[in-house]
């Protein structure tokens, strides 16, 4: 079962999306479902630039917020770099759910003293430190419903789908009603849904190509 949760990406303000705070929404299922939970963050800004991680953690057993190193059960990647970097620290045995698109290059690419390395590479990485890689194609589906801003809802979604967490998709969805403005959450909701459908194993993908 799930219990410790890593999510890792970059600053909304500098990605240009309005995001969902994707720890709190995992804190209110949680607490919808009776559970308590710790959370925090480290490193970078989630609001304005940088690398930023969360750790979640979900159930009684914990007495500290901090999640330690190899102590992942869930790794949730909004950015294909950000996912490979918490996983080289935090993933033993950990499920890996990454958004595919890169959004904010390093400064060094900014720059031009680097070239940001292809998302394939960046994968296969993460797939040989852990086995349970799964992706979703976030930006896609997030266009192709017409709302960047549920994007990180995608990924959450697919997380639902590739995780056995102790919390139901069911209260997850109600967390997102609760948290949202009514006609914002039902844009959520049916984005939370379609990350659920389209979350597919890195595995079966490099198979197919």
């Amino acid at each position: 079962m799930i219990e410790d949760i890593v999510i890792a990406g970059v600053g909304q303000r500098a990605t240009g999306f309005k995001e969902v705070f994707l720890p709190r929404l995992i804190a209110v299922a949680a607490f919808n479902h009776g559970l308590p939970v710790l959370s925090m963050e480290i490193g970078g800004d989630g609001v304005f630039r940088g690398s930023v991680v969360y750790f979640v953690r979900i159930g009684g057993g914990a007495y500290s917020n901090l999640i330690p190193e190899g102590g992942a059960d869930l790794i949730i990647g909004l950015e294909p770099l950000e996912t490979l970097r918490a996983t080289v620290k935090y993933a033993k045995d950990t499920v890996v759910v990454t958004e595919v698109n890169p959004r904010m290059p390093p400064a060094s690419v900014n720059f031009g003293r680097a070239e940001y390395p292809s998302v394939e590479s960046l994968l296969t990485a993460v797939s040989r430190i852990t086995g349970k890689v799964y992706c979703v194609d976030a930006l896609r589906l997030a266009k192709r419903l017409g709302r960047l801003e549920t994007l990180n809802t995608v990924v959450m979604g697919a997380a639902t789908s590739a995780a056995e967490l102790p919390v139901t998709v069911e209260a997850f969805e109600e967390a997102l009603v609760q948290s949202l403005p009514e006609r914002a959450s039902k844009y959520h909701v049916e984005a939370f849904r379609a990350g659920r459908e389209a979350c597919k194993e890195w595995k079966a993908i490099q198979k197919l190509a």
